[in-house]
């Protein structure tokens, strides 16, 4: 029997209050002793630390498990609370447009649930993207690992996908009061593309993404973590053109309209606002004059019984519809007549980029880590892969087990602790 409890700003903001004055006790302790020996040392001024900071636990994700951490407290003076990345805030403007309804009168908290916490504001739900300094490290070495398991002759890129929290039209006042601050997602990006292996293409999908917001389109699902098409399709884009590959345009995919769904944030909430106004699925399909053909591989099972992009699904489980089940391996081969090879290793961020990108390979093969047991480095020496894409949600890649069980399907593990 799930246990769903929301927590109410009020009682939230008593909690931190009292937290807070605890730690500020033994702070101000703590800086009053620094203060006289910095002034006996120097005679002079000592600049007070930044306010903001990817290193402190406070910050949701800071002890990189993300779906297990609590509510965060108020952390404004460890991390940023940036929506539409550095755009003007949309949620300071949402009020004054007439967009929505009226902030006063919507539902908002963080509710506790079987997955962890999350963020709900009126009939959306939302993952917080917060990450330590060595999160970033731990995906990037994740990522320059599996560059030295690759053929020289193979390209690679990257792509972090963003997270709605990013794109959410919450008033300041609202996400103040009940601590849902957010890293920004582009400084996570340009961190990791820097420190990425310079055999990996670090491509930024956030500006495009950002742009289809800023002109009204649905970047992201409500009720689920999942970006939506058109936002894939700006991705796909971005691929091409760091590819060098002549991109289709979004007409020349047909489109699977497959119905209603109910996604993760409702699965793990419940919450009565989202199950009144459910997501419409809809979905890219690869084009049909390719004649695409999908395999899946499930342990030793195979099947072929499934389409890509048009299966059916549960009402709670919308991604299903591109492969039709859960699986280590899909398998998309089409009649494209240049045998290259794509091979997309990645979470559900990946699975319209594959509908996409089908149109310009003889066969694209999406692994999920998490269901993958094959031999990697085998695998990976025999298929003669062309190009290699890694693409995972911002979270997956600081947040969860998606990084550790990447490291335990690429072998190196037992490398981890030799990260600097």
């Amino acid at each position: 029997m799930k246990r769903f409890e929301k927590i109410a700003p009020e009682q939230h903001r008593k909690i931190v209050k009292a937290a807070q004055m605890i730690a500020l006790a033994g702070v101000a302790i703590a800086l009053a002793g620094a203060f006289i020996l910095i002034n006996r040392g120097s005679g002079g001024r000592k600049s007070a630390p930044s306010a903001l900071s990817d290193d402190s636990s406070a910050a949701r994700g800071g002890n990189e498990s993300g779906t297990s951490a609590p509510p965060p407290e108020d952390i404004s003076g460890y991390a940023s609370h940036t929506f539409a990345e550095n755009s003007p805030a949309a949620a300071e403007s949402a009020s004054e447009s007439g967009a929505g309804p009226k902030s006063d009168s919507v539902k908002h908290g963080w509710v506790i649930n079987d997955y962890g916490y999350t963020y709900v504001y009126g009939n959306s739900g939302y993952e917080q993207f917060n990450y330590k300094p060595t999160a970033l490290i731990r995906y990037v070495n994740s990522l320059n690992a599996l560059a030295g398991l690759v053929p020289e002759s193979a390209r690679m890129f990257n792509i972090i996908a963003p997270v709605s929290c990013t794109f959410a039209d919450i008033p300041r006042e609202i996400y103040t009061a009940d601590g849902f601050y957010n890293a920004a997602q582009g400084d996570f990006v340009k961190a990791a593309g820097a420190k990425l292996d310079d055999r990996i293409t670090n491509i930024d999908v956030i500006p495009s993404v950002k742009s289809l917001y800023d002109a009204g389109d649905a970047v992201f699902y409500r009720t689920d973590r999942n970006w939506t098409s058109e936002a894939a399709y700006a991705a796909y884009a971005d691929y091409c053109a760091a590819a060098g590959l002549h991109r289709y345009s979004a007409n020349s995919f047909p489109k699977n309209e497959a119905g209603e769904f109910l996604g993760s944030f409702y699965k793990a909430t419940e919450n009565e606002d989202m199950k009144n106004s459910p997501d419409s699925l809809v979905c890219y399909c690869p084009i049909p004059a390719l004649s695409a053909k999908l395999t899946v591989y499930s342990g030793d099972a195979v099947y072929d019984c499934f389409s890509p992009g048009r299966n059916a699904f549960p009402k709670t489980d919308g991604e299903t519809v591109y492969f039709g089940i859960k699986a280590g391996r899909y398998s998309i081969s089409t009649s494209a007549g240049n045998g290259k090879k794509l091979l997309i290793i990645g979470d559900s961020s990946s699975y319209p980029l594959a509908m996409l990108l089908s149109a310009h390979y003889s066969l694209v093969e999406v692994i999920e880590p998490k269901y993958f047991k094959r031999p990697f480095e085998q695998y990976l020496t025999n298929s003669g892969f062309d190009d290699i894409l890694t693409v995972c949600y911002s979270t997956s890649a600081v947040n969860g087990d998606y990084v550790p069980v990447f490291n335990i399907m690429t072998g190196v593990t037992k490398n981890e602790k030799n990260t600097d």
